[in-house]
């Protein structure tokens, strides 16, 4: 495979694993409902499976890399995701599959690198996983439906004319908030930025090199997750992938699953 076609097949992964979550019921009047509608449905996939490559910079200054494989499945309304760590030794076999059936209703579990298994709640879409800054929560994406959705203005984003998007939750009273800028002619997110009840920032991902696949559809090749109360800042570049794929369910079942972890296998 040459290197264009390589960058658009792992662009393609990208956006399928990050805006997998599938259609939303969007009740919010035009425009917003209509880029929301645009962006999601641009990267449709009845499931994916892909391998990436992360490195981690510390806020000592260390630095740490790990690979991670990736797959999902959409049934419907429902999508599962399962991510988990291939090395190095200390976090392989471990992870988590995350049930999500709408956007306040997510379950799931997460795995040990040994026969360690346990339920997934709420709290824990928040945390890193790997020692690093990417969380289960970034996979899932819940506020693209959220009921608040707002395009507050516009502003250049990298080199990318954007849209800004604010979503929340819920109106008229504290709660988080995302604020997304979104290309004007690729329809793409550019960054993303997560903010808490009080305003304060607790994540940035960010999508770069974007490439352009067939049907003049844009996706980005990577993307970096920041995470400023631990300091911690991860790169995610996709290395293999199949998008639009069958993907059994027990590739997803706390029963079997671990008979699928390694790709290959």
């Amino acid at each position: 495979m040459n290197s264009l076609s390589k960058n658009l097949l792992c662009a393609t992964i990208l956006l399928s694993v990050l805006l997998f979550s599938g259609r939303g019921l969007c009740q919010d009047p035009p425009p917003a409902a209509d880029l929301i509608r645009t962006v999601l449905e641009q990267h449709q996939s009845r499931g994916f499976r892909a391998r990436a490559r992360v490195e981690t910079f510390h806020l000592d200054g260390t630095r740490s890399s790990a690979q991670i494989t990736l797959k999902g499945r959409r049934d419907g309304p429902r999508t599962r995701i399962l991510i988990a760590a291939l090395w190095p030794a200390n976090v392989k076999g471990s992870g988590v599959m995350i049930d999500r059936r709408t956007d306040r209703q997510v379950s799931g579990f997460m795995f040990g690198p040994n026969d360690a298994i346990w339920d997934l709640k709420q709290e824990m879409l928040d945390e890193e996983l790997f020692a690093t800054a990417i969380r289960p929560s970034d996979f899932v994406q819940p506020f693209w439906y959220w009921p608040e959705q707002e395009i507050i203005g516009s502003e250049m984003a990298g080199r990318e004319e954007s849209w800004i998007l604010l979503s929340r939750p819920q109106a008229g009273r504290p709660s988080p908030s995302v604020r997304s800028a979104v290309s004007k002619d690729k329809f793409v997110p550019i960054h993303i930025e997560f903010f808490g009840i009080k305003g304060e920032k607790t994540a940035v991902i960010y999508f770069q090199r974007l490439a352009r696949r067939e049907g003049g559809v844009w996706s980005p090749v990577s993307f970096t997750v920041e995470i400023p109360p631990s300091g911690r800042r991860t790169s995610v570049e996709f290395s293999r992938g199949e998008r639009d794929i069958e993907i059994p369910e027990s590739e997803f079942e706390k029963e079997t699953f671990r008979q699928f972890l390694i790709p290959g296998r």
